[in-house]
Parts: C-alpha cells; structure tokens; sequence
C-alpha cells in the first residue's frame, strides 16, 4: 500500500503500479477479510461518476455535470453537487430529473425527510463575497453557509451562516478578525469541507449536543470541527484546535449501518481526516466526543497525502475505507492497520492544467461503499423497469 520495505511510507511507487495494473488497478483484494461490496467515486471535477466492484471492474457509470461528491439512491438515481453551480439529480440513464442552482461546494446530505442540507459559499460568485471587519479586517472573504432545501418546491427551509457565530469560535481560542497571507488575497476564512445531519444515536438520546437532525461542520483552515444546535443555532460543541490539522470528512459514526442494519464499531465517535498539511504527517483518527479522547488511529510512518481531500467510513466489520485523494488511492484497513483491499485509479480528474492545478492528476474527493445487496437490488429494479 505504498509501504517500501524498511516499513515507511514511499509516494514513489504509484505511477509504476498504476501503470503496470491499468486495467482494473486493484492491487490487493483478501475477500474474507473485506467489507465486501460496491464503491462509488468520482475524479475530482469529474464528469463521470463510478461503481465498481471489488475487483476494479466498473458495473455502471453516470455522465453528469462537473462534479466530485455523490450519492446513490434506493432506486438508482444519483444525487450530486455541481461543483459551485447547484445540485442535481440523475436517473439510473443520467438522464437529469432536477436541478438547483446554488454555490454548493464539498459536501452535501440527504435528509430523512427527503430535504437536502447544502454546503454553500461563494468562492466563484462575487455577489456572495461579504465584508465585516470583525471577520477580516484586510478586505473581502468568501462565507460559509447551509440550506437546507426541499427539492419538491425548491424551497429553502432553514439557514446557517458561519460569520454569524464568531464570539462561539473566539471561545475555543480562535482569532478573529484573520488577516490573509499577501499571496492569498481573498480570504476563505471558512473554508468548509463537510455537511453532515446527525442520525438517531443512542449518544444523541443521552446528550442533547449530538442528538438527530444536529449538524456537523468542519473549518479546515480554523482546524476546528463541531455541531449545530439546529433548532437554537448555536455551535453545542467543537474540538480541533492544536489537534487537527487540515482536517476533512468528520463523520459520527452510527448506531447500525444505515442501509443492512447491522450494529457499528465504534459507534458515537467521530471518524476523522486528519490531513495533516503542516504537520507533514496524515492519521485517521476516532474520537469518543464526549471525552473527546482519541481511542483508534492509523498512522503509518511516513504517510503524508500533502492536499486537502480525502475522507474515511468506518465498516460494520470495523474495517475503514480510507480515500486518499491527492493519489487516486481507495484502500480498506483493519483495526490493526492491515490492508485488505487497495485501488488506484486510472482515470483522470476534471481540474483545468494551469495554476496550482496539476494536469492529469487523479485525484479522487471521496467515495462511498455500498452493501452488495443495496446494488445488486437497484439492478433487479432496472431489469424489471427499465424506466427508473
């Protein structure tokens, strides 16, 4: 899994392996040692999403709009943001049923109540850009927000806005206004990477902090993540600084998986990216948020992913599928740290070649693994009714 022989981590090795396994790219598979299923992915600003077996092969695609995060329906639709632009939904033919236009960027949730929760900010749109000197006291810098939208009437039904909450964040030792560094010019003060609603835990029940329909946020450049009260406003807990470093993808883990049921390893922790950009080091960690102690890590010697993408999900067998994006690579690991299952990807991302983006890079944002069942029933739909 990138390891050379003295145990540490060695980038090096990816182009020859990706090169050599351009086929399929799976370079170790132990199925009885697997959360066996079907992973979806994206390359990052991609034009196509995939799911693939656990052998690499590809069972079906989407062509959609520019975009690097999605979700897969019960029924076979896909949902998914369009990287600035809105959100989408496409049938099982990427046929496009809906569309709203909003500056989604990162993340996105779908609610029990068939709502959606929307990471929003106006990084490509200069009519969202604000100034409040008790933000920024150098200029502009682009906000931070949720809706949370009803696809029937498009619709937004409840807010959140970031800058709103400054006094909560200088509580937890964070320095407002910021100053941009002179090569950044405008400020992405909160640049956010996250949006998670809380399910029905039996942490949520006992604490009122993580109970359902409570949000999940995630500052990567305040190193700070945290919950939202979301019938007070109010950030109802948050840890990060001095610990995170660049985080991404703070995810609680469940109770029972959502789609089998099956009880969850590890469940009221928090399972986190941990980037580490500047500390030149990257771990996954799981937090107990109550006594906010790390209690399980994966960390080899060495490993350093160097960007900001890159998520975990925690198995019902207690694996973690891990993507590290900066590589294209998606691997599972037991709790002992073992690789059990490890991709690259051959395909290239949408990113444009100039600036800071590399061409032909293949990176990947996220993905999701999916139960064998949940795929192999939305297949029977489609034989049945083709015209889902």
């Amino acid at each position: 899994m990138g390891l050379s022989r003295t145990g540490e981590f060695d980038p090096r090795r990816y182009e020859a392996l990706r090169e050599k396994f351009q086929r399929t790219c799976v370079l170790v598979y132990e199925p009885e040692n697997c959360y066996n299923g079907y992973t979806l992915f994206s390359n990052y600003h991609g034009e196509t999403f995939y799911l693939m077996d656990m052998e690499g092969r590809i069972v079906h695609t989407w062509a959609t709009r520019r975009a690097k995060i999605g979700e897969l329906l019960p029924n076979g639709h896909l949902t998914y943001g369009h990287m600035w632009h809105g959100m989408a939904e496409a049938d099982w033919y990427s046929q496009e049923l809906w569309y709203y236009p909003c500056t989604q960027h990162h993340d996105f949730a779908v609610m029990p109540n068939g709502h959606i929760m929307i990471l929003c900010g106006g990084m490509r749109d200069r009519a969202e850009r604000r100034f409040n000197p008790r933000v920024c006291a150098d200029g502009e810098y682009i906000p931070a927000y949720f809706i949370e939208v009803d696809p029937k009437t498009n619709k937004v039904v409840w807010r959140w806005d970031a800058d709103e909450h400054i006094e909560e964040y200088k509580k937890l030792g964070i320095q407002f206004p910021r100053h941009p560094k002179p090569a950044e010019g405008l400020l992405d003060v909160f640049h956010s990477n996250t949006c998670e609603v809380l399910p029905d835990t039996k942490l949520g029940r006992e604490d009122s902090r993580f109970r359902a329909g409570n949000v999940v946020f995630s500052h990567l450049r305040l190193d700070v993540i945290g919950v939202i009260d979301k019938k007070t406003a109010g950030v109802v807990w948050a840890w990060g600084p001095g610990m995170l470093d660049k985080q991404h993808m703070p995810t609680l883990i469940p109770d029972n998986h959502p789609i089998t049921g099956e009880p969850m390893p590890g469940a009221g922790h928090f399972l986190i990216f941990d980037n580490g950009i500047q500390r030149r080091s990257t771990r996954v960690i799981e937090l107990d948020p109550k006594t906010e102690e790390i209690v399980w890590r994966y960390a080899p010697k060495g490993w350093w992913c160097g960007g900001g993408l890159s998520g975990a999900e925690r198995m019902p067998n207690g694996n973690t599928v891990i993507c590290e994006g900066p590589r294209g690579k998606l691997f599972e690991v037991t709790p002992q740290g073992e690789t059990v299952w490890e991709y690259l990807t051959p395909y290239f991302d949408g990113r444009p070649a100039t600036g800071r983006f590399i061409p032909k890079s293949h990176n990947i944002y996220r993905c999701v693994r999916y139960p064998p069942q949940y795929v192999e029933n939305i297949f029977e739909q489609v034989k049945i009714n083709p015209e889902i």
